[in-house]
């Protein structure tokens, strides 16, 4: 998990085939970055996904607060469990 600075957000990518493995449907067009249920270490989170171009990924923002409950650092591999809503 990159982290560009201890007080802010952290943002990883998702890679798009992942999402698109579980979820069948969902592409890189402009898509609505509605409430997204996210989990990591046993701890469960509301967030968002946003697209990301660049990056051929979608981007997953991880709070200060988040990462602190469910003992996130930075450069930590995480597997996080994402139950993706389109709404």
């Amino acid at each position: 998990m990159e982290d560009s600075s201890p007080s802010t957000t952290a943002v990883p990518p998702v890679p798009i085939s992942i999402l698109k493995s579980s979820n069948e449907g969902l592409t890189t067009r402009r898509w609505q970055a509605g409430r997204q249920r996210a989990q990591a270490n046993g701890h469960a989170w509301q967030t968002s996904l946003f697209p990301d171009s660049r990056s051929a990924s979608y981007l997953l923002p991880v709070k200060k607060a988040v990462r602190e409950q469910a003992r996130l650092s930075a450069r930590d591999w995480v597997q996080v469990r994402l139950d993706v809503q389109r709404g």
